[in-house]
């Protein structure tokens, strides 16, 4: 599954990053996360988060641990009030992993090798899924951005992970650190649960095979 090419500002400098500037792609991403979306489903929604009766949840467990649930609306505040939350739980990210520094011109991205582009980008996203004992789970919500670009490298509800992001003939120049991502689990019924915390990645300056910097010019 591949990502459509989406702007990074000047970051990424392959052709295809630039169309995004004016705008083509915008209707295609989703609100970028904020600080109320880590509360999960709005109290005012929690009846229509699996259907009128139902309402999924994170439980927490005996041992410590978390678990998807749904259960009767009315046991809602029960469950909040010792310590549940709404929503699907947050998954457990693994890679990239924290201050992971990713090749570029990456052979295994399966592209054609461009001579001063390189062959690209391949990110592999990776995360263990919450326990979910009745498979309330049916997407996930994975979000990656640099801190100071204006849009997303990626912004997209996905099936189980790994998820693989590849870019041919993409290379990032300028802002080499200051990545981060996020993933949030998606109920049958269309509802988030909390994003997880944002891990930290960067990328490798990108070199060709005599070693030169990846260019965009001849």
């Amino acid at each position: 599954m591949r990502a459509p090419p989406v702007s990074l500002r000047s970051t990424l400098t392959a052709s295809c990053f630039a169309t995004a500037l004016t705008g083509t792609f915008l209707s295609a991403c989703h609100d970028y996360p904020t600080a109320e979306d880590n509360l999960g489903v709005p109290t005012t929604q929690v009846a229509a988060a699996v259907g009128p009766a139902f309402v999924t949840i994170c439980h927490v467990s005996g041992d410590g641990g978390s678990l998807v649930m749904t259960v009767p609306q009315p046991a809602v505040a029960n469950h909040l009030a010792h310590g549940d939350a709404l929503g699907a739980c947050a998954p457990r990210l693994l890679s990239p992993a924290e201050a992971t520094l990713l090749p570029q011109n990456n052979a295994s991205s399966e592209c054609t090798l461009h001579p001063t582009r390189g062959y690209g980008l391949k990110i592999i996203f990776d995360w263990t899924p919450p326990r979910d004992p009745r498979n309330t789970v049916t997407g996930y919500q994975l979000f990656a951005k640099n801190v100071d670009a204006p849009l997303p490298i990626i912004d997209a509800v996905v099936g189980t992970p790994p998820y693989v992001y590849v870019n041919c003939n993409a290379f990032v120049d300028a802002f080499l650190l200051g990545w981060q991502w996020m993933v949030r689990a998606r109920d049958s019924s269309g509802n988030f649960g909390p994003w997880t915390p944002a891990v930290n990645f960067g990328f490798q300056p990108c070199r060709l095979q005599d070693g030169s910097p990846c260019r965009t010019t001849p």
